[in-house]
C-alpha cells in the first residue's frame, strides 16, 4: 500500500515536470545580425553617381519571382548592424531615409522606415539566416528604391566586412507621474 503511494506520487511528479518542460517553448536570447542595404532600381542604364551594381545574386532574385519592373538595381548604401534582443536602433540608410529597427526577440525583426522624415510603413517579418526581406516605394520618373534586409549567415558572409553605420539606440525616458490626489467621499445610509 506504502508503496503504491510513492510510485504514484513518483510518477505524477514526473508528469508533471515533463508537462512543464513542454510548456516552456522556444526560447529566444539571440543577435541578430542584419545586413540592410539602400536599392535605388530604375530602367537607365547607367548607374547615379557614386553608386555600384547590385550584386548579380541579389538583382536576380529581385528580377525573378518579385513583382519587380526595373532593368537595373543599384546599391546606394550598405551596413551591418548587430541587433540585441529587445534592442532598437535608429539606422540612417541616406539623408531621405532612415529606418528604425527592432529586434523582439522572438525571431522576426520590426521595422519601421521613414522617408523624407515621414512615417512609410512599419513592418514585422520573420527573418531566417539567408531569407531577404524586401521594403520599398515608388520614386519619381519611374524609379524606385527599396531597402533590402537580410540576416548575416556568418560562415557565408566571412568575406563581409561590417560598413559603420549611422546608428544609435533609441533612448525612452521614464514617464513622469504624479501622486492622484482624492477626496474623501460622502455618503448617506439608504433609507
Amino acid at each position: 500500500m506504502k508503496r503504491r503511494c510513492i510510485t504514484r506520487l513518483f510518477s505524477k511528479t514526473a508528469l508533471l515536470i515533463c508537462l512543464g518542460l513542454l510548456g516552456l517553448g522556444t526560447v529566444y536570447a539571440e543577435d541578430l545580425n542584419i545586413k540592410f542595404i539602400l536599392v535605388w532600381a530604375t530602367n537607365d542604364e547607367a548607374p547615379p553617381e557614386k553608386h555600384k551594381e547590385l550584386s548579380a545574386q541579389l538583382e536576380k532574385k529581385l528580377q525573378s519571382g518579385a513583382p519587380y519592373k526595373w532593368k537595373h538595381y543599384y546599391e546606394m548604401h550598405k551596413t551591418n548592424v548587430v541587433l540585441h534582443p529587445k534592442e532598437t536602433r535608429k539606422i540612417e540608410m541616406s539623408k531621405h531615409c532612415l529606418l528604425e529597427a527592432t529586434n523582439p526577440n522572438d525571431g522576426r525583426i520590426q521595422v519601421n522606415l521613414y522617408g523624407e522624415g515621414k512615417p512609410v510603413s512599419k513592418h514585422v517579418e520573420p527573418l531566417p539566416a539567408g531569407q531577404i526581406v524586401t521594403l520599398g516605394g515608388n520614386a519619381k520618373n519611374d524609379t524606385g528604391w527599396m531597402i533590402l534586409i537580410q540576416r548575416k549567415d556568418d560562415k557565408k558572409d566571412a568575406d563581409v566586412k561590417p560598413v559603420p553605420a549611422k546608428t544609435e539606440p533609441v533612448k525612452t525616458e521614464p514617464v513622469k507621474t504624479e501622486p492622484v490626489k482624492t477626496e474623501p467621499v460622502k455618503t448617506e445610509p439608504v433609507k
